[in-house]
């Protein structure tokens, strides 16, 4: 009994440093000109409620993975999307405490077709329920 107790605790320590040891994975040197590329191939136009954002619309957009790097997924084209803040927030709801997300983001900004405004309001203006 003191042996399957012990187990857990060792089990839930762990669970908790890898979780506490989380950081963003890197993204590539050239992330800037990827993100553009998904940009224009889905026409600036948000995959999940279809909110146009860059030129085209007041949406923020963000370039998002189908399977997140941290579940193996990779920077291929085939596996980003372009994606409304909105909904990648609904998706990440987590992010939107996290320092280093908005500083990452606020830095990808230079070229004025995506602004992040914190905190996010009116979800209802850009994506369906």
């Amino acid at each position: 009994m003191l042996f399957c107790l012990l187990q857990h605790l060792f089990l839930c320590f762990i669970a908790v440093a890898s979780f506490m040891s989380w950081s963003f994975p890197d993204y590539p040197e050239n992330w800037d000109e990827i993100r553009h590329v998904v940009y224009r191939r889905d026409n600036y136009t948000c995959q999940r409620c279809g909110a146009r954002g860059g030129r085209y619309g007041d949406a923020v957009l963000h370039c998002a993975h189908k399977v997140s790097l941290s579940k193996g997924g990779t920077n291929d084209y085939s596996n980003l999307e372009t994606v409304c803040e909105e909904c990648h927030i609904k998706e990440h709801p987590h992010l939107l405490n996290s320092p280093v997300f908005r500083q990452r983001h606020l830095n990808l900004q230079k070229d004025g077709l995506t602004q992040i405004r914190w905190p996010i309001t009116d979800y209802k203006k850009h994506c369906k329920e």
